[in-house]
């Protein structure tokens, strides 16, 4: 029911952040631990108590992937993805410098296409990072467990678009 996510990187020369991000998978909550140097820390702000809004029925239904990296020098992006596992709704939060808000542009409501009938079949990989100074880029990269279609998302500065290139319909297999 409870699933977590660790993220390390150097920040600067000689200095690094190390992160823990948990969540429940059935009811949303989550919480952001950072290590001030000596010990784990709870962060002082926080995502709202749900992160996809009470959506979730069973256990492993929401999952989410934290990450967080420095944009320049200085400064650092931290990024919450968050998805239904039954119903592909999915959600970007930001944090702003004081609070995590919820990012204007989404996903669609579906990440494929209403294909899923159970907790657990649509997963995803979340990929964000520094491109050049001042810019970034986004992929969403998410799959069927039981059928293996997948599809490749990517953020073009506006709304977020599928990729002309898709892998196979099956992932394993080519098919």
């Amino acid at each position: 029911e409870i699933m977590m996510e660790y993220t390390e990187y150097g920040k600067t020369v000689g200095a690094h952040r190390r992160v823990i991000f948990a969540w429940n998978t059935k009811t949303g909550k989550s919480i952001r631990y950072f290590y001030d140097g000596e010990n784990y820390k709870k962060s002082t702000t926080q995502l709202p108590n749900n992160l996809l809004n009470g959506e979730s029925t069973e256990v492993g239904e929401i999952m989410a992937e934290y990450t967080e990296y420095g944009a320049t020098v200085g400064e650092h992006r931290r990024v919450i993805f968050a998805w239904n596992t039954k119903t592909g709704k999915s959600v970007r939060y930001f944090y702003d410098g004081e609070n995590y808000k919820k990012s204007a542009v989404q996903l669609l409501n579906n990440l494929l296409d209403g294909e899923s009938t159970e907790a657990g079949e649509i997963m995803t990989e979340y990929t964000e990072y520094g491109k050049t100074v001042g810019e970034h880029r986004r992929v969403i990269f998410a799959w069927n467990t039981k059928t293996g279609k997948s599809v490749r998302y990517f953020y073009d500065g506006e709304n977020y678009k599928k990729s002309s290139t898709q892998l196979p319909h099956n992932l394993l297999y080519g098919e």
